[in-house]
């Protein structure tokens, strides 16, 4: 890893070969800006994470301290990846595809809040079938409706097929009188995930490339603009450096909090 940093190093024009104790110095800096799986962010939130990274370089003076180059990169892809952005979300199928995830995240949760206030039923037997139903949900997640737009389709073609084809869950199903609203979620995910496809074939067909396919070169950029503002602090030092890496680092801390709390309520869902 760190003869594979000093090349890089030597590529962008900071290594100097006179510094004592270099390579020393490089294994301890280089852990001061923290890691991030850039790739675990949605498309929302890497734009996001990118334009606070440039707001928070900007102040500064990236041209005095010697990574203007890299920070210029940076903003051209922003314009580039802000105008792809616009494009996918702007699509004239958005709006209907908010709609039936909505639909969808209105009836999974409106299913698993009735059979958890049927725990305090009268009847005995309308208990027990919502505890099978309950279990048959959650074994998915706690929070379906929260999961992103693919893992949620899968686990609700799951959950729709369990309902369908599971002799005890389907009887529990008819004693707590779910049959109308399991049919209705199933329809509702299925409506959502051919619309869903089909605004993919669109947006793949954009010339310029879709948003995911750029998040690979934006993960490029942000290495190099990283390696650069790393390998200025170990030939210059200074406090200035110190306090821009310090507050990268406090951005890198927001979006790592956003994985995380992804992370607690995506569920992995069965194959």
């Amino acid at each position: 890893m760190l003869s594979r940093t000093l090349r890089k190093i030597k590529f962008f024009g900071f290594y100097n070969e006179g510094l004592s104790l270099f390579e020393t110095q490089l294994s301890i800096i280089f852990q001061m800006i923290n890691s991030i799986s850039l790739t675990r962010l949605s498309n929302s939130e890497l734009l996001g994470f990118f334009q606070d990274l440039n707001e928070t370089c900007i102040p500064f003076n990236p041209q005095k301290l010697g990574f203007d180059s890299k920070l210029k990169e940076l903003n051209a892809f922003l314009v580039e990846l802000s105008e792809i952005y616009q494009q996918e979300t702007g699509s004239p199928l958005s709006p209907n595809l908010e709609k039936l995830d909505q639909r969808r995240d209105k009836a999974i949760s409106g299913i698993k809040m009735y059979v958890e206030s049927l725990a305090l039923h009268y009847r005995e037997d309308v208990v027990a079938a919502s505890y099978v139903v309950l279990e048959a949900i959650t074994k998915y997640g706690e929070n379906i409706a929260a999961q992103n737009f693919i893992t949620e389709t899968n686990t609700l073609a799951h959950l729709s097929n369990d309902f369908d084809t599971d002799g005890p869950l389907k009887e529990a199903i008819k004693i707590v009188n779910l049959v109308e609203w399991t049919a209705e979620l199933k329809i509702a995910n299925l409506s959502f995930n051919e619309v869903y496809l089909e605004r993919n074939k669109q947006t793949g067909q954009n010339p310029e490339g879709t948003f995911t396919e750029k998040k690979g070169d934006g993960i490029e950029i942000y290495e190099a603009l990283t390696i650069a503002i790393k390998s200025l602090y170990v030939v210059n030092g200074g406090s200035v450096l110190s306090g821009l890496i310090r507050e990268i680092n406090t951005v890198i801390a927001k979006y790592n909090r956003i994985i995380t709390s992804g992370l607690i309520n995506e569920e992995e869902v069965p194959a």
